[in-house]
């Protein structure tokens, strides 16, 4: 599929900015078009060339300073206009050339501020060598993963065949990044040194209780995650203390002294009391809350006694538990008594988050179900 694209002729137009503050009639009858605004670029290119002028703000300080003014006054972007399409990467240099010849550049009497002519030629027409391409292109100077340093003139080409981001790169030269992708950027020789990263001054700090009963501090959870095989958003939730265990990981509190796996977490007995009243009994709670569509962490903080209930389902107690009742009359008129809002809405096809809202009183009813009212 790759080699498919690859063969594939890319297809090249030509475009024009508009300033959109200088309304008018612009009428080339050479070129056969007009506008409505001041042209003020032409350019060429494929896929979305033609957007980049408006994020990436280097080189042709009045053409950039127009799309700014623009923004700012209209808060909206300047108008673009493709003027011919569906040509190859030659055709699409000449048609450019013609055009600015036409509408002519701000140099020559126009409105354009193209600093060339065109087409591959510069602002003479002159084809640049490479060398002197570098001798007149801004120099990015920055440090190698391997410590060497390195010249830059074309910093957009270098990203894409270095597999990096121009955007990131730039910042980096620019010194709002310190690194990107281990490139950083050349002020001094002593750029060269071997470059350390740092996480402890600014990464979170969790704390655990490896199975053997060690105290472990980690400040890269997602690394260790993968280094030990465990889930990353298992030992999130054991830091929070939703769940007792993570493969025999445990959380440390400060204070309690750090001790090997208690084998009795995963023989522990959870009894809870069913929307339907029943005692129900079960030592594998993940695998309970699976079964009948509950949220494990839910379930577990009723069980510690954290929250009250949870999709109608309590934690037993030999005291009794009173729970809240919520009365609802249905489309028929009958009074309907629920301590599960839940389960209500499951069974009759309804909103849950609507019923709460019903009863409530932000809802006056939904599909026909209203709080009932002495």
């Amino acid at each position: 599929m790759r080699n498919k694209e690859k063969g594939k002729q890319k297809i090249f137009y030509v475009y024009v900015y508009l300033d959109t503050t200088k309304p008018g009639r612009y009428i080339y009858e050479e070129l056969g078009i007009s506008f409505l605004y001041e042209p003020f670029y032409v350019g060429k290119g494929h896929d979305n060339r033609y957007r980049d002028h408006l994020s990436m703000f280097e080189g042709n300080i009045e053409k950039n300073n127009i799309i700014k003014r623009i923004i700012k006054d209209t808060g909206k972007e300047p108008g673009i206009i493709k003027i011919k399409e569906g040509m190859n990467e030659h055709d699409a240099l000449e048609e450019e050339k013609i055009i600015i010849k036409i509408i002519k550049r701000n140099i020559d009497g126009g409105p354009l501020t193209n600093k060339s002519i065109g087409g591959r030629g510069g602002s003479s027409g002159v084809i640049k060598s490479e060398e002197t391409i570098k001798n007149i292109s801004k120099k990015y100077i920055f440090v190698n993963p391997k410590n060497e340093k390195i010249t830059i003139y074309n910093l957009k080409e270098f990203c894409k065949n270095n597999n990096l981001v121009w955007d990131s790169m730039y910042r980096v030269y620019s010194e709002k990044t310190k690194s990107h992708r281990g490139y950083r950027k050349y002020v001094d020789n002593t750029s060269l040194l071997p470059y350390k990263r740092t996480y402890i001054t600014t990464a979170k700090e969790y704390n655990f209780i490896n199975p053997v009963g060690i105290k472990i501090t980690i400040f890269n959870l997602t690394q260790f995650c993968k280094e030990n095989g465990l889930g990353f958003s298992s030992m999130l939730e054991l830091n929070k203390g939703l769940i007792p265990y993570h493969k025999k990981w445990t959380r440390y509190i400060e204070g309690n002294a750090a001790k090997p796996f208690d084998m009795s977490l995963m023989l522990t007995t959870y009894v809870f009391i069913s929307p339907d009243g029943k005692k129900i009994f079960t030592t594998k709670l993940k695998d309970f809350c699976m079964e009948n569509d509950l949220w494990y962490g839910c379930m577990y903080k009723v069980y510690c006694g954290e929250q009250s209930h949870h999709r109608g389902w309590i934690k037993y107690s030999e005291t009794p538990i009173k729970l809240k009742k919520y009365i609802f009359v249905n489309p028929d008129g009958e009074k309907i008594i629920t301590n599960s809002i839940s389960k209500l809405s499951k069974e009759n096809n309804l909103s849950h988050s609507n019923m709460y809202s019903v009863n409530s009183g932000k809802l006056h009813q939904h599909k026909g179900w209203r709080k009932f009212v002495e």
